[in-house]
């Protein structure tokens, strides 16, 4: 197994990509969107530090 899946480098990437599409929301006066999309971001982080804990 690489390292890069040791590391979880999908969900990362996953959380960057909804946390860039926030940005956009953000950007374009979607607040409401661009909350729930950080709050997915931020339970995908959650996510992967928890697997990685155990």
């Amino acid at each position: 197994m690489t390292v890069l899946k040791k590391k979880g480098w999908k969900t990362y990437t996953a959380a960057f990509g909804l946390v860039v599409l926030a940005i956009v929301d953000f950007a374009n006066g979607n607040a409401g969107d661009g909350i729930e999309k950080l709050t997915a971001a931020f339970g995908l982080f959650g996510l992967r530090h928890a697997i990685e804990a155990s």
